[in-house]
């Protein structure tokens, strides 16, 4: 009679009983009908050479796992059950290989040599003063306050209009963002002053007379309830203007916004092309000396002079300082870009007050019909990148370390500090120099350094 042997089912680990001379040979379970091969009996050892190997680079603990571990996977090899005291290791995953260098997210930084393009300016190094600002403005030097020539513009403007007692706007100052206008807030009582903005696109100064749209201006700074948002207030109130209507007639047309306290629900529209998807216009209240100002940020200098003259008159001193500025304006980096370009800035890009566009550099990834889709954006105040969903800022004042991963004429820009390095955006190699001189301009704190990478082969993903 032939020896019988014990082994188990693969599928259903039930106990099975096979001639020793089936080895080899295939088997089917009787309880779940799976069929495998019968392991040879010279195979089911309890343990095997291979445990035996490196033993003296381990300890006792680690040889102990160790030959457990592999005779458990030669049980479950042959379809044995494992020990009664020992489970059977799992299988580790195999691990995945590492990208290439050239296809990393983030280009290695560890090891190669750096050189500085751009270093840090120590604290007792003194700044230099920062160039005149698009209004001819200085910027406020080291230790001063940097809102402290607005807020004096303020007080100056609501005062000439308390004294004057009449019906006025006061120019605060022109940045690229935008013209910047006060008033007195009883002014929101006189339906001729709401009706005093040019009906055309506060933007890019067009006109379609059929296809504009009236927002009224929503004072956020002032609203009650959950209607904290300007663009909802607006859209609630919005009013599509109709052929050969007048500005006064859109006033009366317009309700009143519930949301707001009195004066600031009363109706004060500014235009806008049907479906550009422009943002509101910025306009906040202050509290001055003489009364509560009103303050609102006209994008475009020509209609932000159009609607001076209507209200001051053209031979104002205002007026002929606002239209020096505007063609200075018209002439400045962000009016250079055409429309659609600013358009797809404006996605990832809003001014902040104050701020002054300097530069835009396209992700060296894209081509120049995709112009404003991503790239990096250099302001008087920070730097803005883009590129799919990888967005951020980092500010001047801020002190931070960005290397520049150069390889042949692109150069990936990825910040690094202590816990983690992330790509920013590609340059090209005459805009990383471009990018280094604006540094030096506005005094930023951004260490800027460089470093050849090895990206034979494959590019960005």
């Amino acid at each position: 009679m032939a020896e019988v042997m014990q082994i188990h089912c693969p599928q259903c680990s039930i106990r099975l009983a096979v001639p020793q001379d089936a080895g080899g040979r295939m088997a089917r379970c009787p309880k779940c009908k799976t069929k495998f091969p019968v392991p040879d009996p010279k195979q089911m050892l309890d343990d095997t050479i291979t445990c035996w190997l490196n033993l003296d680079q381990m300890d006792d603990d680690d040889m102990h796992d160790s030959i457990a571990g592999e005779v458990a996977m030669q049980r479950t090899a042959m379809g044995m059950a494992p020990p009664k005291d020992q489970k059977p290791k799992e299988k580790p995953k195999p691990k995945r290989k590492s990208p290439k260098p050239a296809q990393k997210t983030v280009p290695e930084l560890k090891d190669a040599p750096r050189r500085v393009l751009r270093r840090r300016r120590s604290e007792d190094e003194p700044a230099e003063r920062p160039a005149e600002s698009a209004a001819g403005e200085s910027a406020t030097g080291e230790g001063g306050d940097e809102s402290a020539q607005r807020d004096a513009a303020r007080r100056a403007a609501a005062a000439a209009a308390e004294n004057g007692n009449r019906v006025q706007l006061n120019l605060i100052d022109v940045t690229s963002a935008g013209v910047r206008f006060g008033f007195s807030v009883h002014l929101l009582n006189e339906s001729a002053f709401r009706a005093s903005m040019p009906m055309c696109d506060a933007y890019t100064c067009e006109h379609d007379p059929g296809n504009m749209i009236a927002r009224p201006l929503a004072w956020v700074d002032k609203a009650t309830g959950k209607f904290t948002n300007p663009g909802e207030i607006e859209a609630r109130y919005e009013h599509h203007v109709k052929l050969h209507q007048s500005t006064r007639e859109v006033v009366e047309a317009m309700r009143t916004m519930d949301e707001l306290p009195s004066p600031y629900n009363m109706p004060m529209p500014y235009y806008v092309t049907r479906g550009s998807g422009k943002a509101p216009l910025h306009c906040e209240t202050y509290q001055t000396p003489q009364g509560v100002q009103c303050e609102v940020t006209i994008p475009n200098s020509r209609v932000a002079l159009d609607w001076l003259g209507r209200v001051n008159g053209v031979c104002c001193d205002e007026y002929s300082q606002l239209e020096k500025e505007a063609t200075k304006l018209e002439a400045s980096t962000w009016q250079s870009f055409p429309d659609k370009v600013r358009k797809r800035l404006s996605v990832w890009f809003d001014f902040e007050q104050d701020e002054e566009f300097l530069a835009y550099f396209n992700e060296g990834d894209f081509s120049s019909s995709d112009l404003g889709l991503a790239g990096l954006i250099v302001t008087s105040k920070r730097m803005v990148y883009c590129k799919y969903h990888s967005m951020g800022s980092i500010r001047h004042d801020k002190p931070a370390t960005i290397v520049a991963a150069e390889s042949g004429r692109f150069a990936t820009l990825v910040r690094v500090d202590e816990k983690q390095q992330r790509r920013i955006v590609k340059l090209r190699a005459e805009d990383l120099e471009e990018l280094v001189a604006l540094l030096d301009e506005v005094n930023s704190e951004v260490e800027l350094l460089a470093q050849e990478v090895d990206t034979s082969g494959a590019g960005d993903r």
